[in-house]
């Protein structure tokens, strides 16, 4: 049975549930208004702790699988040197996470967001209470990834002993190949089509590169930047849903000569979910596909042909894969592409349901 889209009405339904059965306290709605002006209905859960003095702010944005979380909350909380607050905010359409790891985890504050409203919707509620509690830095960790012992301390140093520095990356290796590069500074072209591209990835990771560098943009997956950044920039743009809302960010970080870079030494690792199995899931290949697109007409329109070209050609080595690994997936993969890029050539924005667009 399909989760229905979480509702103010049932919501309070079940919160009733949750309050007769004293599972969670402390528990409250709020109206929050975004630092854009908007205003959004979220449920909130505050740390038993009370606010300490730290200047940094990490959010980790929970969908669906909660292991994932729990290893990314555990490594975040085993930290130590460095004075922070946690705020994990979940996209479920149901209240079975909020609960459980409020009741798990008292300190860090804990956020439902009203339906799965995508990757930079739900991190933007965290980033508005960051500035609403006078933070100075803020870190975006995916739900997929871990900062293994010391390395938060090391990322919040970096940025404090480098105050030019909006927009801070580390080297993110593969979790399950804590040797291999994933993610290592990267590049932005749109001359032959926008072509997004992490340096070395799939390189061994060697410690050897210990110097700072400039970066056309930071991954989403680990990203640090201070506040004043957010503040001058605006919040992440949420008409992507999920894919190149970073990348977009940081092109308007770069216009605005806010400067990027990534320090190599600190290691984070990524068990990326997107790529389960060895292939593609069908929202990468769909929202891949048309937010290439969608980005390429907001920032260099005249490079849409050539950009769904590249797309294409992408997609003909993503099939050729999926025919190979799993080639029950094959139909339904090619089309994920397709209206993707039907959906980016329209100008078509936020969130599909994939099971209605692509009939399945």
């Amino acid at each position: 049975m399909k989760s229905k889209l979480l509702t103010w009405d049932n919501m309070h339904q079940k919160l009733s549930r949750v309050f007769i059965s004293s599972i969670v306290n402390r528990v409250q709605f709020k109206t929050l208004k975004l630092i854009n002006g908007v205003s959004r209905e979220i449920l909130i859960r505050e740390r038993a702790s009370s606010f300490s003095n730290s200047k940094l702010g990490i959010v980790i944005l929970h969908y669906q699988h909660i292991e994932d979380t729990i290893r990314a909350i555990e490594s975040v909380l085993e930290q130590k040197g460095v004075e922070y607050h946690l705020f994990v905010v979940s996209n479920d359409e149901n209240l079975d996470a909020f609960i459980r790891l409020s009741k798990q985890f008292v300190d860090i504050t804990m956020i439902q967001a009203p339906g799965n409203i995508g990757y930079a919707g739900g991190n933007n509620i965290a980033l508005s209470l960051m500035v609403e509690d006078k933070a100075e830095y803020s870190l975006i960790l995916n739900p997929d990834a871990t900062i293994p012992s010391g390395q938060l301390a090391l990322l919040y140093q970096k940025a404090i002993e480098n105050p030019e520095v909006g927009i801070i990356g580390s080297t993110i290796v593969y979790g399950d190949r804590p040797n291999t590069i994933w993610f290592s500074g990267a590049s932005i072209d749109f001359k032959n089509g926008l072509e997004t591209e992490h340096i070395d990835i799939g390189k061994e990771y060697d410690n050897s590169r210990l110097e700072p560098f400039e970066t056309d943009y930071v991954t989403g997956a680990c990203i640090l930047m201070k506040l004043d950044t957010l503040l001058k920039i605006g919040l992440i743009p949420e008409e992507y849903f999920l894919y190149f809302e970073e990348t977009d960010y940081c092109l308007k970080a770069s216009q605005q000569n806010i400067s990027m870079k990534v320090f190599p030494d600190i290691k984070v690792l990524h068990f990326k979910r997107s790529e389960e199995g060895g292939i593609p899931s069908l929202y990468y290949l769909y929202y891949f596909s048309r937010n290439a697109l969608v980005m390429t007409k907001k920032f260099n329109e005249a490079k849409v042909a050539l950009t769904q070209k590249r797309i294409e050609e992408k997609a003909a080595l993503w099939l050729k894969r999926i025919k190979s690994v799993s080639p029950q997936d094959l139909d339904k993969s090619q089309k994920a592409i397709e209206y993707g890029i039907k959906d980016g050539l329209n100008g078509r924005t936020g969130k599909v349901d994939l099971n209605v667009r692509l009939k399945l």
